[in-house]
C-alpha cells in the first residue's frame, strides 16, 4: 500500500472496488517531485479536479550532505483526469489554472 495512492470507487458508498495500480507512485521529473506522492487531497473546480500531494525530499543529492534534508517536504499539484473508466494523473504535465471562488 506504500507504492502510491489507491483509488477506490463505489456506486452506493457501501461496496467499494479498487482501481488497478496506484497513482503518484512513480517519481516525477521535476527536482522537487522525485519521490512518490503522499498525503493527498483533491480540489474540484468546475469540471476539473486537482490533486495536491506531499513529496518528501529524502532521495535528493543534497540529503547526503545534510542529515536533516529528508525532513523537507514540498507540496505539488497535478490535474486528475477520468479516462477509460479510471482516474489518472500526469504529474509531469504542464499545468495552468486559476481556482474559482465558490458561489454562495
Amino acid at each position: 500500500m506504500w507504492d502510491g495512492l489507491v483509488v477506490l470507487r463505489s456506486e452506493d458508498a457501501l461496496n467499494w472496488t479498487e482501481q488497478p495500480g496506484y497513482i503518484l507512485g512513480q517519481p516525477g521529473r521535476e527536482p522537487t517531485d522525485r519521490f512518490k506522492g503522499q498525503h493527498a487531497d483533491v480540489v474540484v473546480d468546475g469540471d476539473r479536479a486537482f490533486i495536491y500531494y506531499f513529496v518528501h525530499q529524502k532521495n535528493e543529492a543534497e540529503a547526503a550532505a545534510d542529515p536533516r534534508w529528508h525532513q523537507r517536504t514540498v507540496i505539488q499539484v497535478a490535474e486528475l483526469v477520468y479516462k477509460d473508466g479510471n482516474l489518472t494523473v500526469d504529474r509531469d504535465a504542464d499545468l495552468a489554472f486559476r481556482l474559482h471562488a465558490p458561489s454562495l
